[in-house]
């Protein structure tokens, strides 16, 4: 019998960043045999300063004017997310498998995108108003750290119920074959940026990492790595109270990338006689007296060695504690999640409360605080036609469809799955 907590992880691997956990397998009316096919889309975008108008942008390859770029509230320490997770499963509970009850199958494809980046607010008005602000001073970018990957996943998962009197169990465990399409990470440990009292002249110290797959080959059918992860999901309710607690780990991993991709290690001081950057995002055109954007990357390239190396994906644990009773509010639960290795400041706490419109319609707001950006609200709707079709759509962030401009954060999570007794 399945304990569940409904709702298709939003955005992740999020990376679900605001969403509650769901289990792999929505068997709702706890069915000992079935066979159930499902598929989701989630998708998120947040910072802790950087407004969504502003971020699309940069996606889409905007015009950015002064005041776009003036409108965002920097902090000394500031991150960005960008992550989408869309797949399919087939999940089947037999009679009996390898001669035991209660245990089940599933099969699984999913795409997964995912962008970070941490950077201080000197950095930001350096890279987006030229240096000319800085004359007689340094400018610090210590642990800035960008990355951008994107892998496809073979989901192989067996999952196992247990149910009696008082207690009902859930857990399930995956294994993934990963391929990895692309990647770009930069972190730079430590980093300087000074330009003199009359402006004719700067300083670059820095010291950083740069790992990138071949980017010449980064189509969705290009295979520029392969690797492993795991994922672990367990839940139990007691069924007196209704109450239950929720565990997941989802991309415990990492992905070899192939002898086409570049390593970097610099650690490097240079200095540059007669320069003022107005342009940092358009070096190429800048006056740097034979210092060109190519020149620059040559510092990379000429410290890198093309070779296999393996990097690990960015993996994300949860917690959850969920009380149901049977009445118009018929659920409320509190949850915190935390990705790692992509430089969050603090995790993400979150809450949600249901309640029973009809009896095919469910309705829930999310709230939700930490991970990537700031305070957000949102609402969540199930839908139940029948026993055996299910539906959800969630936001925990609708104010970045709203009002871009003053929303630090957009999601969205739709989930579908289909069950065949």
């Amino acid at each position: 019998m399945l304990s569940i907590v409904v709702l298709v992880n939003l955005s992740n691997q999020t990376f679900a960043q605001v969403s509650p956990l769901s289990s792999p397998v929505n068997n709702y009316n706890n069915d000992s045999v079935f066979t159930e096919t499902g598929t989701y889309f989630n998708y998120y975008l947040g910072s802790n300063s950087i407004h969504n108008k502003f971020a699309l942008a940069i996606v889409n390859s905007n015009y950015l004017d002064d005041d776009l770029k003036n409108s965002n509230k920097l902090k000394k320490y500031n991150i960005s997310g960008y992550d989408i997770h869309a797949g399919a499963y087939v999940a089947v509970m037999p009679d009996s498998m390898w001669g035991l009850t209660n245990f089940g199958y599933r099969v699984g494809l999913s795409h997964k995108q995912f962008r970070s980046a941490n950077f201080s607010g000197d950095l930001y008005k350096l890279i987006f108003f030229g240096n000319e602000q800085f004359e007689g001073k340094n400018v610090n970018f210590d642990n800035t750290r960008l990355r951008s990957i994107d892998y496809q996943k073979l989901e192989l998962g067996i999952f196992k119920n247990y149910n009696d009197n008082n207690t009902k169990v859930n857990i399930c465990f995956g294994f993934n074959l990963l391929k990895g399409q692309q990647l770009q990470s930069l972190n730079i440990n430590e980093g300087s940026f000074y330009t003199s009292n009359d402006g004719d002249s700067l300083d670059l110290n820095t010291k950083f990492s740069y790992f990138t797959s071949d980017q010449s080959h980064k189509n969705f059918t290009d295979v520029n790595g392969i690797g492993i992860s795991f994922d672990a999901f367990f839940v139990i309710e007691n069924t007196k109270s209704k109450l239950s607690f929720t565990f997941a780990s989802e991309d415990l991993g990492y992905i070899s990338w192939t002898k086409k991709s570049y390593l970097a290690g610099v650690d490097t001081a240079i200095h540059f006689d007669g320069v003022e950057i107005t342009n940092i995002m358009n070096v190429a055109q800048e006056n740097l007296h034979g210092i060109s954007q190519d020149s620059l990357m040559d510092i990379i390239y000429s410290k890198s060695d093309t070779v296999p190396f393996q990097l690990s994906i960015p993996e994300k644990l949860s917690f959850e504690v969920k009380k149901e009773w049977n009445c118009f509010i018929n659920s409320a639960l509190i949850g915190v999640n935390y990705i790692f290795d992509v430089g969050q400041p603090i995790p993400q706490f979150y809450a949600m409360q249901t309640a029973v419109i009809t009896k095919w319609l469910n309705i829930g707001l999310i709230e939700n605080y930490g991970g990537f950006s700031g305070f957000n609200a949102g609402l969540y709707f199930q839908i139940n036609t029948n026993k055996n079709f299910n539906a959800t759509i969630s936001s925990g962030n609708l104010t970045g469809f709203i009002l871009p401009k003053e929303a630090y954060a957009r999601s969205v999570s739709i989930s579908l799955s289909y069950k065949i007794k």
